[in-house]
């Protein structure tokens, strides 16, 4: 499709499709005397890039060099400051600016040229004269590789230029050049919980060709941060891929950018999760016969999901279901683990449980046993270890991990299938093993992590009220089950 001045790539992609270079107008007390410009771009790993560039008189090299060597201790964390620097076009803002080495050349016998990376993975633009916002978009890797998108776009280009010359005589003065339009199904709506928002795939040829890489745009009232990020990750969770966002952009009418964030994905490889399948929960792909309607399942989840988000820690939860799923066989069935173990005690202290985990309340337990634990206060006082078996004496009215998960399930009237609780029993075997694991042993964990991740989607979608089915990756042929019947199958 024909683009002048890539006005497709402007709206349809993020900032740093090709790399940005600011000139300085102002300078820094942070930034090394004689900065000039500060370039921005992405690695091979789709990571920030940044460039300090800048010149200085050789009489100043070694107060300079100073300067970029800074007072840090070995080993210390350090972060820098957010810069606020004042450029050509706009102002530009550097979060945790650390200058992480230089190099000099020299040019001529007085002066220096000097390069410097930096460390940040936050870089915010806004230019100068930005009307009023009109949307908002943010902008993701990983997205789905296989389509679930419902809704047509429609896409046209023309070129036409206007020329006028002083003379009475008769004159061509509109010409009409390149045009073109395209249809496709690349779209879908979210109306839910008072937002109104746009899932679109982004065009190919703009965005990483390793990456099926979308958007989100808002329109109208842009919700709240915390609200954008509860949509990302639900979306994620339905899609089955953890969303990786690299740039919010807000726009005017014309479609120029008012304000960019621009961040580095998290993890040091971008490219693996994004080559890997896609693990919906249901078949949400036209393309491959999926019966599944996509708005329909995120209109379902979307307001239970920000509802309970910050009070069963959910963003938690599903961190560790995308972590599960990256790390290596036997670790990620402990990382699932820790992920379950975070949900059901946020259920038992967000005042869903009945039984809040505990035998008996703890004002109860003391008031039956309370004379008898000062007893054994006194005779354990002289005992060595006598406080760590005073403190289990005294705690005993809570129950133990595995017993809190059991009565989860229960209190949940969630039913756990025989295939996982083997998938339970696996996370102290793979905690704590005793000898090295054979191929046949590993095949067997690689399976009971499908069975465990899928025991985790199952508590989630419980947790959200969901009464649909689910597609169960713990069995052969991925079957549809209802959400009441257990995953795994035969193994």
């Amino acid at each position: 499709m024909v683009d002048a001045d890539r006005l497709l790539a402007r709206v349809e992609w993020e900032p740093l499709r090709t790399e940005q270079k600011w000139d300085l107008l102002e300078p820094s007390l942070h930034l090394p005397p004689g900065s000039e410009t500060i370039t921005v771009r992405r690695d091979d790993s789709y990571h920030l890039d940044v460039t300090l560039t800048g010149r200085c008189t050789s009489s100043d090299a070694g107060a300079l060099q100073a300067k970029l060597d800074g007072n840090h201790v070995p080993g210390e964390f350090a972060r820098g400051p957010d810069l606020a620097l004042k450029t050509m076009g706009g102002s530009v803002t550097i979060e945790g600016y650390l200058p992480c080495g230089y190099s000099f050349e020299f040019p001529d016998r007085d002066r220096i040229a000097f390069t410097v990376p930096v460390h940040t993975n936050r870089v915010r633009w806004k230019p100068d004269g930005g009307g009023a916002p009109a949307w908002l978009t943010e902008w993701f890797l990983n997205g789905p590789q296989d389509s679930p998108w419902r809704r047509t776009s429609e896409r046209s280009f023309e070129m036409r230029q206007s020329r006028r010359w002083g003379t009475a005589a008769k004159q061509p003065t509109d010409f009409i050049g390149a045009k073109s339009s395209v249809t496709t199904v690349d779209h879908f709506l979210v109306r839910a919980a008072g937002i109104d928002a746009v899932v679109h795939a982004v065009p190919k040829g703009l965005a990483p060709e390793w990456a099926n890489s979308i958007g989100v745009s808002y329109f109208g009232a842009v919700p709240a941060e915390n609200v954008r990020n509860g949509l990302e990750e639900l979306l994620g969770f339905v899609f089955g891929r953890r969303l990786m966002k690299v740039a919010t952009v807000a726009f005017d009418a014309a479609g120029f950018a008012v304000e960019e964030v621009i961040v580095g994905p998290w993890g040091a490889d971008a490219k693996g999760p994004c080559r890997r399948p896609d693990w919906p929960l249901l078949p949400l792909s036209l393309a491959q016969g999926g019966s599944s309607n996509v708005e329909d399942v995120v209109m379902n989840l979307l307001p239970q999901y920000l509802d309970l988000r910050e009070e069963l820690r959910l963003d938690d939860v599903l961190w560790r279901l995308w972590l599960g799923h990256e790390a290596a066989t036997t670790i990620d069935i402990p990382i699932f683990a820790s992920g379950l173990e975070i949900l059901a005690g946020a259920w038992f202290k967000a005042g869903k449980s009945r039984s809040k985990g505990k035998y008996l309340p703890k004002e109860e337990f003391d008031g039956l046993l309370g004379d008898e634990l000062k007893t054994a206060s006194v005779k354990l006082k002289s005992v060595q270890f006598g406080d760590r078996m005073l403190r289990k004496l005294q705690g005993a009215f809570e129950t133990s991990g595995n017993e809190r998960l059991r009565w989860f399930f229960d209190e949940m009237e969630l039913p756990v299938g025989s295939v996982e609780e083997d998938a339970l029993r696996a996370r102290n075997q793979a905690v704590h093993p005793t000898r090295a694991h054979t191929a046949e042993e590993c095949l067997q964990f690689v399976r009971l992590a499908n069975v465990y991740r899928m025991l985790m989607v199952r508590v989630i979608l419980k947790a959200l009220a969901w009464n649909g089915p689910y597609m169960d990756y713990g069995a052969l042929g991925h079957p549809i089950r209802a959400l009441t019947e257990p995953s795994g199958g035969t193994m």
